[in-house]
């Protein structure tokens, strides 16, 4: 591995079979940190670990480079340092690694070191906030479908008691029945919303509705945006006088925040989109769903004008529900072929799944794809990981397999 000159490199050697497991290409270098305590360090390489031994020199939350070389004896491991430049003289992505190890150590989440630079997408603004945001979507479940009911009862109080004009109240319940699946026939409407927001800032928005509609539809365009109608009631005097005289203005705080930092992270995950054909939502249920909380990524190949070729298309869910637990749904369509890979963290689940997988196929070739097939397996739970590895295998995906 071609290093800076002076940089001392650590080397294992590895097996060929634990040198598939690692599932590195000769010649290719990963850049991760090195986890563990001083007198135990490790490296995590897609998901495995690799102990590098008291003597190696590596400190935990140091920043490495790590490859797979032939050697004299079969293939080996290379682990070396890099160079952290001088404060002020580095670009904004040397400064990365070191701001998501004290991100990770703040949110408790230092575990997931090995996978997180790979979560980030290129380009992406580097800050602590910013990457706290984005990382919070695979590291903590949301609530955004609770929160988002909590806003709506406080707003609805505050109209009734003559707080705030009622139209006001309207708008953000009906914007919350447009985005919260609370049953199962709400699901498409909740997933047309989220699809039809993702990647596209209220920027974006608001100037279309001037092109389209004029002030009309400029008014249409925040009526449907989340953060226009929250920014607005986080600033209302008048409402948040009302919350603390009635003991809500806390718990609608929490909820807001919570929401806009969900909101957010999602806009920063969809920034990935603006390079290759990609878009990332969340569908968020009401509290007494089957589901908790739904994460998707869709991409593909490029189908013209900033749009996903339907023919030629990945969809992968990250679900949590209440009764199987959760799951990880990977779905590949290509011309006449459809497979779905269902990852469930029980035995119990992969047993009701590998039990229903009949009606799957069928229902999936009911829903117009032909040739489907349903794989299904057992899962540690992992997020981090399958995200981290699902956004590797994204950039040249070539779905014609």
């Amino acid at each position: 591995m071609g290093g800076p000159v002076g940089m001392p490199v650590f080397t294992l050697p590895l097996s060929s079979a634990t040198a598939d497991v690692f599932a590195i290409r000769p010649g290719q270098t990963l850049q991760t940190l090195v986890q563990g305590q001083p007198d135990n360090p490790f490296v995590s390489i897609n998901g495995n670990k690799v102990p590098l031994g008291a003597n190696s020199g590596l400190q935990p939350g140091q920043n490495v480079s790590v490859s797979v070389s032939p050697g004299p004896n079969g293939p080996q491991i290379q682990v070396q340092p890099n160079i952290v430049p001088p404060s002020g003289a580095g670009q904004p992505t040397a400064e990365l690694p070191q701001m998501l190890t004290g991100v990770l150590r703040a949110m408790g989440a230092l575990t997931h070191a090995g996978e997180a630079p790979g979560l980030v997408p290129p380009g992406m603004p580097a800050s602590p906030a910013a990457l706290r945001h984005l990382l919070s979507l695979f590291t903590e479940r949301g609530q955004t479908g609770r929160d988002l009911q909590t806003l709506a009862t406080a707003v609805s109080k505050a109209a009734q008691a003559g707080v705030l004009p009622a139209n006001v109240a309207d708008d953000l319940a009906w914007l919350t029945g447009q985005i919260v699946a609370s049953a199962e026939k709400d699901i498409p409407k909740a997933l047309r919303q989220a699809g039809g927001d993702a990647g596209r800032s209220l920027e974006a928005k608001l100037a279309a509705a001037l092109k389209k509609g004029g002030l009309e539809g400029l008014a249409d365009a925040l009526r449907q945006d989340l953060r226009a109608q929250l920014g607005r009631l986080l600033e209302d005097k008048g409402l948040q006088e009302f919350l603390k005289a009635n003991g809500g203005l806390r718990e609608f705080g929490e909820a807001a925040k919570n929401v806009m930092e969900r909101v957010t992270g999602s806009d920063l995950q969809n920034i990935r989109g603006l390079s290759e054909p990609y878009v990332y939502f969340e569908l968020p249920f009401g509290p007494d769903a089957p589901i908790r909380q739904a994460q998707i990524h869709i991409f593909g190949r490029d189908g013209g004008r900033h749009r996903i070729d339907p023919e030629h298309v990945q969809a992968v869910m990250d679900l949590s529900t209440t009764a199987m637990g959760d799951l990880w749904i990977a779905l590949m369509v290509t011309p006449g072929h459809c497979m779905c890979t269902i990852k469930a963290t029980s035995p119990e689940a992969v047993e009701a799944v590998e039990g229903s997988s009949r009606e799957l196929v069928e229902a999936l070739s009911g829903a117009g794809y032909g040739g489907a097939a349903v794989r299904v397996g057992l899962w540690d739970g992992n997020r981090v990981r399958e995200a981290a590895a699902l956004m590797r295998g994204m950039s040249g995906v070539d779905v014609k397999a």
